[in-house]
């Protein structure tokens, strides 16, 4: 699915391995189910097993999470973002029901961003991958010719699920928002089945409501960025909440023996500073929290400590913690107001 986010480890734990059978957790009244998704990615759907709730919805859960992936992997040739991304975009473009839902949620976060979230980016990002292959770093004239390919601005709406291209060779990459998009539309579909409490996660993307198993709020652990085995601290939410985490630990593009951030910064087409280590999200109302908190995580990356705090701050809901690394080497933490009375070392 593209750009993958840092595992956040929900209540504490740790994926231990991938369970494909959907089972009641003993005596407790719910039901978890692991799995690995799109190449690999821990996931897991978790929910109280109320009275009249369908036998098979665990496996409809994923089978959700399948469909998205149908739609949104741009490494795909036959997704419909790898179809839309191959043709010669003259005209209005019509997509399906999904795909117009992110290009609305895309156009609001670029917008409230300036630019610092843009799904246009896979011309800059098939660039660095190449170069990443060819162990070479790309020409300076190549990432200016791929940044001019970049804009969503230059993407319009264009009547009811039509969208016009004013650059034909446009492309797109939902990597920074469809985990968190296929965890939205999974916790939606379990809630209007019945779920009363819940947990859905796709890698660093979390979205729970009501209460945990233990009968008190929702935990969710925020992965230490120098060390994969434990949680750094904890996220704490009575209600409803979408977590993110953004970071460079899993999937650095490493060139001539030196390591590159994978996330790019659209407006300049580098890749971020690689000191910063990582940026967790918190959103804490909306039926799109969990596409809004992995979109704003990508986007705060790119804007860094000072001005991602700030967004936050003028944004209703939203709470976020940077992981930076100093000039000595030293993990410094900086905190949204919102996000001090949500998190806790």
């Amino acid at each position: 699915m593209g750009l993958l986010k840092i595992r956040l480890i929900a209540a504490a734990l740790l994926f231990a391995g991938c369970r494909e059978n959907s089972e009641p957790l003993a005596d407790s009244g719910w039901v978890r189910e692991d799995r690995l998704l799109y190449h690999g990615i821990p996931s897991r759907v978790e929910f109280r097993s109320d009275p009249g709730l369908p036998r098979d919805l665990a496996a409809s859960a994923f089978a959700e999470f399948e469909r998205i992936g149908r739609v949104v992997n741009a490494f795909a040739s036959d997704s419909e973002v790898g179809v839309l991304n191959a043709l010669p975009k003259q005209g209005p473009v019509s997509v399906s029901r999904d795909l117009d839902r992110l290009m609305t949620l895309s156009r609001g976060l670029w917008a409230e961003t300036a630019g610092a979230f843009d799904p246009t980016i896979w011309p800059l990002k098939r660039l660095w991958l190449d170069a990443a292959r060819a162990d070479r770093l790309p020409a300076a004239e190549d990432v200016h010719h791929a940044r001019m390919r970049v804009g969503l601005g230059r993407i319009v709406p264009a009547g009811d699920r039509c969208w016009a291209f004013e650059s034909p060779d446009a492309e797109l990459d939902f990597g920074g928002i469809a985990k968190g998009y296929a965890v939205d539309r999974v916790s939606e579909m379990l809630r209007a089945a019945g779920v009363s409490s819940g947990l859905v996660q796709c890698g660093g993307e979390i979205v729970a409501w009501g209460e945990s198993p233990s009968g008190g709020p929702w935990r969710i652990g925020v992965q230490d960025p120098l060390s994969a085995s434990r949680a750094r601290g904890v996220i704490s939410s009575r209600g409803p909440i979408a977590v993110s985490t953004s970071g460079n630990y899993e999937q650095p593009v490493r060139i001539g023996g030196r390591e590159y951030y994978h996330v790019f910064d659209p407006r300049t087409g580098e890749p971020i500073s690689t000191a910063i280590l990582g940026v967790t999200v918190a959103v804490l109302s909306g039926e799109d929290a969990g596409s809004r908190a992995d979109g704003l995580a990508t986007a705060m990356a790119v804007l860094g400590p000072g001005p991602g705090l700030a967004l936050a701050e003028s944004l209703d809901g939203v709470a976020v913690l940077f992981f930076v690394r100093d000039e000595r080497g030293r993990v410094k933490t900086f905190l949204s107001s919102r996000m001090q009375a949500l998190y806790r070392p």
